[in-house]
C-alpha cells in the first residue's frame, strides 16, 4: 500500500546506496550440486513509478538483481503467499501487471479501472483485491485466471487494503472520506464503515488478526481498529504524512512511513506508543518487513531509494538505488535458486562474499554505512560541509573513498568534503589483505542552492 494516488499526491526521497556484486555464471553451471542446495532468497520487489518498472532486490545481498518493465505509474505490489507471483498496480494504466518471481517478467495484464493505487492478496492466494480511486471501488481478482470476478464500491479516493489472515475481510482505506470500508469477501459487499482520522491511505492487520492500524496522512497520527468491534481503539501520534504501516510476523512493532518526515516510526503494539524514530531517504512512501522479521525496507520516493532497516537495532544498514520515483515495496516468502548475476547498483552495507570461482576459501570485508547528511540539503553558500562515518565487520580493515567520478583513495572515519549545488556519489570500500569489498557502500544527495 501507499500514500495517495499519482494524481491526488503530495509526494516523495534521495539516500541511495549502490554495491557492485561480482556473481560469475559460469560458477554456477560448473557446480550445479552447490546451485541447487543453494538457500531460498526472498526477494524485495519495488514499484518505480517514473519508469514504469519493477526493480527487483536480492534481499541476501541487498542489491537490485533485475528489473522488470510493467504498466504505466506503477503504484502498489503484493505477491502471493507462495511466493510465485507479483500483482502491480499500474495507477495512470488503469491495470494490474502480473509478474511470474520465477522467471521476472509480465505473464498478464488485467484492466481493473483508472488510478489502480493498492493491491492486497487473500492469505490463500485465490483473489487480488485491488483500489481504483477514479471508480471509488474495489476490483477483485480472480487469481486462477486473472479477470475481474467483482467490483465493490467503497468510499472516496481508496488506497491502501488489507485482508485479515483468516482471509475473511478486506479493509479498504478511503482518503477523501476519512474512513476504512470493511469487505465480507464472501460476498464481496461492505458490511461496515469504520471512521477514522483524516486523509486515510496505508492499513495493515496484525498477524492474529485482533487489530487493524490505519495511517492518517492529513491527521499525522495512525488509527487502531479492534476487528471484533470495527472500533477505533486508540489513537497513536507520529511523524508527517504518515503514509503506510508494516507489522513484525511476531505482531509486536509497526513501522510507519512518514512521507513529510523523512523518517519512519516504529510503534510498539503493546502500548500503542511510539518506540523509535528512525531517518530514512527524502518522501518514504511504502514499508515491506521480511518475512523472518530481521530487515525492513523503505521506499524512498523522492531518493530514488530504498532504505533497510535493521529491526534488532533500528538503524538503517544500507541504502539501495531503485528506479525513479520508487513507491510501492513488498517482500516476498523465500524463493529457491541460486542468486541471479547483478549490475552496478545494490547494498550500500556491502556483502563481504566470496569472489566467483573461489570455491569460499577467501572472504572480502564488508562495508557498512553509517552516518551521513539528508538525502536533500538546502544552501546559500557556494559550498557545504558533508560528513560520513563507516566501518567494516572485519577488524582491521582500512578504506578507500572517492565523490562522483573522482578516483577512490585511502580515507577515514569520518570523512569529510566540501560540495557545491547539484547531485552528489559518495562510494566508500573496505579493503583487508583478502582484498577490496565487492560491495562497496555508496549514498546519493543532492545539494539544492537555497534563493
Amino acid at each position: 500500500m501507499k500514500t495517495g494516488s499519482w494524481p491526488y499526491r503530495n509526494r516523495w526521497g534521495t539516500v541511495k546506496a549502490s554495491a557492485a556484486i561480482v556473481l560469475s555464471l559460469l560458477a554456477w553451471l560448473t557446480l550445479p550440486a552447490i546451485a541447487s542446495a543453494s538457500p531460498l532468497t526472498p526477494f524485495a520487489y519495488v514499484t518505480d513509478a517514473g519508469e514504469e518498472s519493477v526493480s527487483v532486490i536480492n534481499t541476501s545481498s541487498n542489491a537490485v538483481a533485475t528489473t522488470v518493465p510493467v504498466g504505466i505509474t506503477p503504484e502498489d505490489v503484493a505477491i502471493t503467499p507462495d511466493g510465485a507471483f507479483a500483482y502491480v498496480a499500474n495507477s495512470l494504466a488503469g491495470t494490474v501487471s502480473v509478474v511470474s518471481t520465477a522467471t521476472d517478467t509480465v505473464v498478464a495484464t488485467v484492466p481493473v479501472g483508472a488510478f489502480a493505487e493498492g493491491v492486497a492478496i487473500t492469505p490463500d492466494g485465490a483473489f487480488a483485491y485491488v483500489t481504483t480511486q477514479l471508480g471509488a471501488s474495489v476490483s477483485v481478482i480472480n487469481t486462477s485466471s486473472n479477470t475481474v470476478v467483482a467490483t465493490v464500491p467503497v468510499g472516496l479516493c481508496p488506497g491502501g487494503v488489507a485482508t485479515t489472515p483468516n482471509g475473511a475481510f478486506a479493509y479498504v482505506a478511503n482518503s477523501c472520506s476519512d474512513n476504512v470500508s470493511v469487505i465480507d469477501t464472501s460476498t464481496n459487499a461492505v458490511v461496515t464503515t469504520v471512521p477514522v482520522g483524516e486523509g486515510p491511505w496505508g492499513v495493515a492487520i496484525t498477524p492474529n488478526g485482533t487489530f487493524a492500524y490505519v495511517a492518517n496522512q492529513t491527521s499525522n497520527n495512525v488509527s487502531v481498529i479492534d476487528t471484533s468491534t470495527n472500533e477505533v481503539v486508540t489513537t497513536v501520534p507520529v511523524g508527517e504524512e504518515p503514509g503506510n504501516v508494516a507489522l513484525t510476523p511476531d505482531g509486536a512493532f509497526a513501522y510507519v512511513t512518514n512521507a513529510g518526515g523523512e523518517s519512519v516510526s516504529v510503534i510498539n503494539t503493546s502500548s500503542n506508543a511510539v518506540a523509535a524514530t528512525i531517518p530514512v531517504g527524502s518522501e518514504p512512501r511504502d514499508v515491506a518487513i521480511k518475512p523472518d522479521g530481521t530487515l525492513v525496507y523503505v521506499a524512498n520516493q523522492e531518493s530514488d531509494s530504498v532504505s533497510v532497516i535493521s529491526t534488532s537495532t533500528n538503524d538503517v544498514l544500507t541504502t539501495v538505488p531503485v528506479g525513479d520515483q520508487p513507491i510501492g515495496v513488498a517482500v516476498s516468502p523465500p524463493i529457491e535458486g541460486p542468486p541471479p548475476p547483478t549490475e552496478e547498483g545494490g547494498g550500500g552495507g556491502g556483502g563481504g562474499g566470496n569472489p566467483p570461482g573461489n570455491g569460499g576459501q577467501v572472504t572480502l570485508p564488508n562495508t557498512v554505512l553509517g552516518s551521513h547528511p539528508r538525502a536533500r540539503l538546502k544552501t546559500r553558500a557556494k559550498r557545504i560541509k558533508v560528513k560520513f562515518k563507516f566501518s567494516s565487520s572485519t577488524p582491521g580493515a582500512t578504506f578507500k573513498c572517492k565523490l562522483d567520478k573522482g578516483a577512490f583513495k585511502p580515507c577515514q572515519s569520518p570523512k569529510s568534503y566540501k560540495v557545491k549545488p547539484g547531485k552528489h556519489v559518495f562510494t566508500v570500500e573496505a579493503v583487508d589483505a583478502a582484498g577490496a569489498d565487492a560491495t562497496p557502500a555508496s549514498y546519493r544527495f543532492k545539494v539544492v542552492r537555497r534563493r
